[in-house]
C-alpha cells in the first residue's frame, strides 16, 4: 500500500493544477498514462503538448481556434488525444498509440490500435467506446471490428464520412450501403467489401489488382513499372523544376502556372512564360501561356493571360502575343484583352469572335447583323423577321407596330395592351391603352402584378376604351 501511494504521488507531481502560467486547470490533471498529464491548461492561450502547458507552440503542432486551453487538432508527427498533442514514437505518446500503429491521412497522424485499455480509434483518436455506440468489438482490445450508424470502418477504427479525416478517405457523395460501411472510396484507396483499403504507395491515386500494385499516380509523380519487382512505384517529378505531371523524371507533360513544357534544348523541361529559356523566347509580363505555335519565328510562348495591369494583344495571324499597358487605336479593352471592335457585339470569345450581340442585332458566324425591322429587339432566324419588339411596340407578322398610349407590350394585336410602362398603373376598361387612374364607374382588379380597370354594374367600356358608360 505504501509503495502504491509513493508511485501515485510521484505521478501526480508531474501535473500541477493552479492559476499560474504553465499550470493545469482545476481537476484537469486526469490523463493517466505512464504519469499523470493535463487535459486543459489554465492559461487559455497556452499550448497543450505532451501533456504540458507551454507558452510556445513547438513546430506549430497545436491548432486551437477557440482559445480554451486545449488543442483542436495536431500537425505533423503528433497524435491528438484528450485535448493535447503527443509526439509519435516518444513517451508519453507511446502509451497512447505505438509508432507501428500510427498512419497518416493528409499529414495528420492517426491511430489504428489504442494502448490504453477500453479506448478505441474514433476518427483516428483514441476514445472511450462508452461515449456512444460507435465502435463494436468482440473483445480484441484497442481496435474496432464494426461501426455504428453514421460511421464507416477503416484501418481498425470508425470514421465519420462528413468530417476530417473520414472525408479524405470515403467519398462524401457516396451512399452508405450498410451501417458502418463506405460506399465509394476517394483516390488513393480501393473499395473492398464496404471498407477503404489504402494503396501501399501513398503517392498512388489508383491501385491495381492488389494494394501493392499501382496503376495511376497522383499529380507530381510518374509510375515506374520496373520498380518493386514489377509492381511499380510512384516516383516524384521534382528533378524537373515547376513540373506538375510527367512521363519520366526527365520528361514533363504539364507545368505549374506561369510555365509551359518545352521540347527543344532540354526535352520536357518547364519554361517560364515571362522569361523563356531552353531555346524559347518569353513574353514579358505573361502569367499563363501555351507552347509556341509551330513555325513561330522566335519560338516565343503563346500567352493566354497577362499579369495585372496589362492587356493581352494577339497578332492578326494569331501566332504571336504580347502584354501591353494599353490597346492600340484599332482595338478595344475587353476582359483584360485587346480585341477588334465588332459592331453590335456584347461579348467576345477566345478568338475575338463575337459570341453575344446587343439588342437589335443577331449573331451570324461570329459577327452581329443588325435587325432590318424597325424597333426590333430580337431577330433570331432572319434579320427581316422580328421575334421580340422593343418596349412600346407590338409584334404582328414579324413587324413591330406602335402600341396604344402607355403600353409596354401589345403582342398579337396592337389595340390590346398586355403590360404597361412604369408611370401608367392600369390597363384601361377597353384594354387598348394604359392609364394612371381608373375612370368613374370602374374598379381596380389585379392579376399578378398587372392592374386592370373593370367597369361595374350596367356600365361598359366606351368606344375609345378609356371610360365606362351605359
Amino acid at each position: 500500500m505504501i509503495f502504491v501511494w509513493i508511485v501515485l504521488a510521484g505521478a501526480l507531481a508531474s501535473c500541477r493544477e493552479g492559476i499560474l502560467d504553465g499550470d493545469c486547470f482545476l481537476l484537469s490533471c486526469d490523463v493517466i498514462l505512464d504519469q499523470v498529464y493535463c487535459s486543459v491548461c489554465t492559461a487559455m492561450t497556452e499550448f497543450l503538448i505532451d501533456g504540458q502547458c507551454l507558452s510556445t507552440n513547438v513546430d506549430n503542432t497545436c491548432r486551437h481556434s477557440f482559445g480554451n486551453g486545449t488543442c483542436d487538432s495536431c500537425a505533423g508527427p503528433y497524435l491528438s488525444y484528450r485535448g493535447g498533442c503527443y509526439r509519435v514514437g516518444e513517451d508519453p505518446g507511446n502509451f497512447i498509440c505505438k509508432s507501428e500503429d500510427v498512419f497518416y491521412v493528409d499529414g495528420t497522424a492517426l491511430c489504428r490500435k489504442c494502448v490504453v485499455y477500453g479506448e478505441f480509434p474514433i476518427d483516428g483518436s483514441c476514445t472511450k467506446r462508452a461515449q456512444g455506440n460507435r465502435c463494436g468489438t468482440t473483445g480484441y482490445e484497442g481496435v474496432c471490428e464494426t461501426c455504428g450508424t453514421g460511421y464507416f470502418y477503416h484501418n481498425g477504427g470508425c470514421y465519420r464520412k462528413n468530417r476530417f479525416p473520414g472525408n479524405k478517405i470515403c467519398a462524401d457523395s457516396s451512399a452508405v450501403e450498410h451501417i458502418g460501411h463506405c460506399g465509394a472510396c476517394l483516390a488513393g484507396y480501393e473499395t473492398y467489401k464496404g471498407t477503404c483499403l489504402a494503396c501501399e504507395d501513398i503517392n498512388c491515386r489508383k491501385c491495381g489488382v492488389s494494394m501493392s500494385n499501382c496503376e495511376v499516380c497522383h499529380d507530381g509523380y510518374y509510375l515506374d513499372r520496373d520498380m518493386h519487382d514489377g509492381k511499380g512505384a510512384c516516383v516524384p517529378c521534382n528533378p524537373i523544376r515547376n513540373c506538375e505531371t510527367c512521363l519520366t523524371d526527365e520528361e514533363c507533360t504539364s507545368c505549374a502556372r506561369g510555365f509551359f513544357a518545352g521540347f527543344l534544348e532540354a526535352s520536357g523541361h518547364c519554361v517560364s512564360c515571362d522569361k523563356g529559356g531552353d531555346g524559347y523566347a518569353g513574353v514579358p509580363n505573361c502569367q499563363v501561356c501555351l507552347p509556341p505555335h509551330p513555325g513561330t519565328a522566335d519560338m516565343a510562348a503563346f500567352c493566354t493571360e497577362c499579369a495585372g495591369g496589362f492587356y493581352l494583344l494577339i497578332s492578326e495571324d494569331r501566332t504571336q502575343t504580347s502584354c501591353v499597358v494599353s490597346c492600340p487605336k484599332n482595338k478595344i479593352h475587353y476582359s483584360n484583352r485587346c480585341v477588334t471592335e465588332l459592331e453590335g457585339c456584347h461579348s467576345y470569345g477566345r478568338n475575338d469572335e463575337c459570341v453575344k450581340c446587343v439588342p437589335g442585332y443577331r449573331l451570324v458566324e461570329g459577327v452581329c447583323e443588325r435587325c432590318a425591322v424597325d424597333n426590333c429587339e430580337v431577330c433570331t432566324s432572319s434579320s427581316s423577321v422580328c421575334n421580340i419588339c422593343k418596349a412600346g411596340y407590338g409584334l404582328e407578322s414579324g413587324m413591330c407596330n406602335l402600341c396604344g398610349e402607355g403600353c409596354r407590350t401589345c403582342d398579337g394585336d396592337v389595340s390590346v395592351c398586355t403590360t404597361c410602362l412604369l408611370r401608367f398603373n392600369y390597363i384601361s376598361p377597353g384594354k387598348n391603352c394604359c392609364i394612371s387612374t381608373c375612370p368613374e364607374h370602374s374598379h381596380e382588379v389585379f392579376s399578378g402584378e398587372l392592374g386592370f380597370c373593370e367597369c361595374y354594374g350596367d356600365y361598359k367600356p366606351s368606344a375609345d376604351g378609356l371610360r365606362c358608360e351605359k
